[in-house]
């Protein structure tokens, strides 16, 4: 009896022992996996980023941003502009934010169906001042609903996972980080272009001169907090507030096929603010079919405005001022 109690507890103790074994081996196996994985993208600072490269899916070209001692330049082919910062800015730190969600995959079979192959995915390098860089490819983007659809009981439905499918440098990994990054992902050189006609803080703004070729010019300039034409006449301070309102963040849409100004300018409106700093903008219309506009404070661009709705805003007469006019 001794005998056989001895050959149980012998056996427990070796049953207890592989799986003891087994759970070291499966907690090993996990964590040496696990660090094989990231918990997110590399670190990108804006502040030592020179150059980024885009290229875009199937062929469809690059899109290179260069950082120089005042501005970021667009370039594509041949061409260049000044580039919007805020949109690089905002490339940058949404990738630097983004946390890994999950991976998606480990096998380079499956990038496909994540769209992150060299043909169907958007790869971006970060150039470094210190020589190195990083290479990020961004894939599909994909929105998967709440499992749980009824509302909670404030009646607020539970939101969805909004995720983007990324690899990083050489990695055969695919990972699901968070974000729409994939849908704000510029298309074309266009997408990247600085789209300012006016970017002015509006309280800063102390006199705007108007100059038409078909009807007589003025002068609006402001004197503590009322706005006075060049007579004394007092400006309508709600309408005044109106145009400034709308002109003083004021951007383009469309880009002209080609950066030259027409000759011979048919309106102007030059602000001043700060003081003794000015912006000018012009309208060109060379033809009836044909509108663009120009600013100073982007100086290498020049807009499309066929629909007018820019003109619209920026050259009003000086009855538009006036209270009851």
């Amino acid at each position: 009896r001794k005998l056989m109690l001895s050959k149980n507890r012998t056996l427990i103790l070796g049953v207890i022992l592989v799986l003891a074994v087994a759970v070291y081996l499966f907690l090993e196996y996990n964590q040496n996996n696990e660090k094989n994985y990231r918990t997110q993208l590399p670190e990108l600072d804006t502040a030592i980023i020179s150059q980024i490269f885009i290229t875009l899916p199937a062929g469809a070209g690059q899109i290179v941003l260069n950082k120089d001692s005042h501005h970021w330049i667009v370039k594509s082919g041949d061409e260049s502009y000044r580039a919007d910062v805020n949109i690089i800015q905002a490339l940058i730190q949404n990738l630097d934010r983004a946390d890994v969600k999950r991976v998606a995959s480990t096998s380079p079979d499956n990038w496909e169906v994540f769209q992150i192959t060299d043909d169907l995915g958007t790869r971006i390098r970060f150039e470094k001042t210190d020589h190195t860089a990083s290479d990020i490819v961004i894939g599909k983007f994909d929105y998967i609903q709440a499992k749980n659809p009824d509302p909670n009981p404030y009646n607020r439905q539970p939101q969805g996972e909004m995720l983007s499918y990324v690899r990083v440098d050489d990695e055969a990994s695919v990972y699901a980080i968070d974000g729409m990054i994939a849908l704000g992902l510029g298309k074309t050189m266009n997408d990247y272009r600085d789209k300012r006609i006016i970017d002015i803080q509006k309280e800063s703004i102390d006199k705007l001169e108007f100059k038409y070729d078909d009807q007589p010019g003025f002068v609006l300039e402001k004197q503590d907090e009322n706005w006075l034409f060049r007579d004394g006449t007092a400006a309508d301070s709600a309408l005044m507030a109106k145009y400034l309102n709308s002109i003083s963040r004021l951007r383009g849409k469309e880009f002209a096929a080609k950066d030259q100004i027409p000759s011979g300018e048919n309106a102007s409106v030059t602000l001043t603010y700060d003081g003794s700093k000015m912006v000018d903008v012009k309208l060109y219309m060379p033809d009836t079919s044909s509108t663009y506009i120009y600013s100073s404070q982007n100086p290498t661009t020049i807009f499309n405005d066929n629909d007018q709705k820019l003109k619209e805003k920026l050259f009003v007469s000086e009855d538009y001022f006036i209270e009851d006019k």
